[in-house]
């Protein structure tokens, strides 16, 4: 998808029968005051007319760690075109003022970046400074900024309606149960943007109800909220609060086996949609970021009922979720920038219009209508054979992270969250510091696909270079590498490795080498050759294994320190 930049406008002038000099100097002096104009407003976040996509990112619990800091600098290289602050800013108000934090975030950021925030139970003290501190920069919100507030975006156009509540019992009078003022406010608005025609609608928040291990410490007080976000399905729900990253499956509720959550259990019934490829009307996701820079990452206990809920969580790695939006999608990325090396991804499609709005519920404390029934899920259709899933050939000015492809697409893994990946003179390269495993990801999850790139590695002895498919994370892939002496199919899954097959390989160091790898069913086949020579007629390894079904298509390398791996092609088909 492409990131949203910021356009100036150009006007075509036709002109009929001829234009007096003074005219043509008026015209001139008019172009101008155009052009000075658009130069002014060029910053990012602030100029979203004509869009066609934008990019933000989300997180909270942030502090003023080491970990704090490699977030705050990644989302001001990241492109994105705002960040929202989901609550929990400033742990220390003792001895760090608001201003002091404040100013600790701003300096991370380009000038004037909309680092938009929510109320957290961390920020009762400091709030009203803290949002005086880190102004709205979005400018067409209503409601409270900070405390309750909604925006579209883009302005004038907008993709995308965001609401913002704060329940929990963090801001005193501000109760959402069933037919309350602030509950009916957010029923409200989405009402309005479903009338609109406005595609998307994402809520934050910074107090979850369902979450995995919390062990209700702190009592859910806002689960008619939930519910009602749940009843009118909206796209994304996103929190903080628990320090460390969950997402749910795609959940709805039903008249009859799934009429509303119930906090400290888990119905399979709620259930829609279980995979990473998700169809908008469907249901809604929940996502908890609470990897903004506090420590340490909160422990997760699996044997928590709510864990049916979701589809996947991690308290290895501090990093922020960034979300691309589009008319047609929604993609998310959880991008790690310190501690361990999780990532994580998914995608929402639309499908027809946005969902038939439900009427608001009343001022009273009257029921809401029953939600109906969920709608089914409809499945993407497989791509064509053949069809090119994703491409790059590297063809960039040097900078650091692979950022977007060829084809558009961003890469996701460790390609755009981890420093060792750069581009340098037309090639993607990956750098070692330690020895580390690290992954590229590019295009759509499929189950068969063929991935197929030319590489080169500076030096082998501890290190290797290859290909995945069916990748879903750092713990479930197959792969195709070479390592100095061997071609080699390999799979992880569940986190323990296995080979499959392997055959004799010399590669030379600082050699480019081209390798294809295919997965059709359960066959995995691979070959490898020396880039410019002819391509072998043959596949030299073919293994049969069904442990994973789909999954996406990239690279994965493991590095020594000082070993560097480049790479000049990447591309990935349907087969």
């Amino acid at each position: 998808m492409s990131r949203l930049l910021h356009h100036r406008q150009e006007k075509n002038i036709s002109r009929s029968g001829w234009i007096s000099a003074s005219a043509t100097a008026l015209l001139g002096l008019l172009v101008l005051a155009s052009s000075l104009f658009a130069v002014v407003h060029s910053n990012k976040g602030t100029s979203a007319q004509a869009a066609t996509s934008f990019s933000f990112t989300a997180a909270g619990d942030y502090a003023q760690t080491a970990h704090t800091t490699a977030n705050l600098q990644y989302i001001g290289s990241s492109g994105a075109n705002f960040a929202l602050a989901l609550g929990d800013l400033n742990y220390n108000p003792t001895n760090v003022t608001a201003d002091q934090w404040s100013s600790y975030v701003k300096s991370n950021l380009p000038a004037n970046f909309p680092f938009e925030v929510l109320a957290g139970n961390e920020d009762k003290v400091q709030l009203d400074q803290l949002i005086a501190d880190l102004p709205d920069r979005i400018g067409n919100i209503s409601g409270t900024y900070g405390k309750e507030y909604a925006f579209d975006y883009p302005p004038g156009a907008p993709l995308a309606r965001f609401i913002f509540a704060s329940p929990g019992g963090i801001l005193a009078g501000y109760s959402y149960t069933k037919g309350s003022t602030h509950y009916n406010w957010v029923a409200q608005r989405i009402d309005e943007a479903r009338k609109a025609g406005i595609r998307w609608i994402i809520v934050g928040i910074h107090e979850y109800c369902i979450v995995i291990n919390s062990a209700h410490s702190d009592p859910c007080t806002a689960l008619d909220l939930t519910n009602l976000l749940l009843s009118k399905k909206v796209d994304l729900i996103l929190y903080g609060h628990k320090h460390n990253y969950q997402v749910t499956n795609q959940l709805a509720l039903n008249n009859s086996t799934c009429p509303s959550l119930v906090a400290g259990s888990g119905n399979n019934n709620c259930i829609v949609d279980s995979d990473q490829s998700l169809t908008q009307g469907a249901g809604s996701v929940m996502v908890v970021t609470g990897t903004g820079g506090q420590m340490p990452l909160s422990a997760i206990d699996t044997t928590d009922k709510e864990t049916a809920y979701f589809r996947t969580w991690d308290n290895t790695t501090w990093g922020v979720s960034f979300f691309t939006v589009s008319a047609n999608q929604i993609s998310m990325q959880f991008h790690g920038t310190s501690g361990g090396s999780f990532s994580d991804s998914f995608t929402i499609s639309a499908s027809g219009l946005p969902p038939t709005p439900s009427p608001s519920p009343s001022m009273t404390a009257s029921p809401s209508p029953s939600p109906s029934p969920s709608p089914s899920v409809t499945t993407s259709p497989s791509p064509a054979p053949g069809q090119t899933l994703a491409q790059d050939n590297f063809q960039r000015g040097n900078q650091t992270y692979w950022g977007t492809a060829a084809d558009s697409q961003r890469w996701a893994a460790n390609a755009n969250s981890s420093k060792v990946f750069s581009i340098s003179s037309n090639a993607g390269q990956i750098a070692g510091n330690s020895t580390n495993s690290y992954d590229a990801i590019l295009g759509p999850q499929v189950s068969n696909a063929e991935a197929v790139f030319t590489g080169s590695m500076n030096n082998f002895s501890g290190a290797n270079l290859g290909a995945v498919l069916r990748w879903t994370d750092t713990n479930n892939w197959y792969r195709a590498y070479i390592d100095g002496k061997n071609l080699i199919i390999q799979k992880k899954v569940g986190g323990t490795l296995t080979k499959l097959k392997s055959i004799a390989f010399a590669a030379t160091n600082g050699t480019a080498y081209t390798l294809r790898f295919n997965g059709v069913g359960s066959t995995l086949s691979a070959k490898v050759w020396q880039a410019g020579t002819t391509e072998p007629t043959n596949w030299m390894l073919t293994v049969n294994d069904s442990s994973l079904t789909s999954g996406f298509c990239g690279l994965r390398v493991l590095l020594a320190s000082g070993s560097t791996a480049q790479f000049t092609s990447f591309q990935a088909t349907a087969q």
